[in-house]
């Protein structure tokens, strides 16, 4: 009872500020931006899965292989890069550079 009674005193002192724990949790997020090529035509590849943990953090690439990714893990971030014509990639992110260019083998 005393946590809720300390949650009330708090909304009355401070009406103007609204946050919820799900709102500090992604305060701290970024975007991870890149494109995915062929490693032998340096062409962009489509529809390429890119994630940080399976079912987490994820996106695919668009036609011309360029990805966002949204992610709150800490850097470095280890990148897994799957598509069915390509062996699976992982790439470590070491900071928030964008348009990161990952080459990708035929299997």
């Amino acid at each position: 009872m005393k946590l809720f009674q300390f949650l009330i005193l708090l909304i009355m002192a401070y009406p103007s500020v609204s946050f919820t724990a799900f709102d500090i949790y992604r305060s701290d997020s970024f975007i991870l931006e890149g494109k995915i090529k062929d490693a032998t035509t340096k062409t962009g590849i489509g529809n390429v899965h890119v994630f940080t943990v399976a079912g987490e953090e994820e996106a695919f690439s668009g036609r011309k292989g360029t990805f966002k990714l949204k992610t709150w893990k800490t850097f470095p971030v280890t990148l897994f890069i799957d598509h069915p014509d390509y062996a699976v990639t992982k790439v470590i992110i070491q900071d928030t550079i964008n348009n990161q260019e990952i080459l990708l083998q035929h299997k």
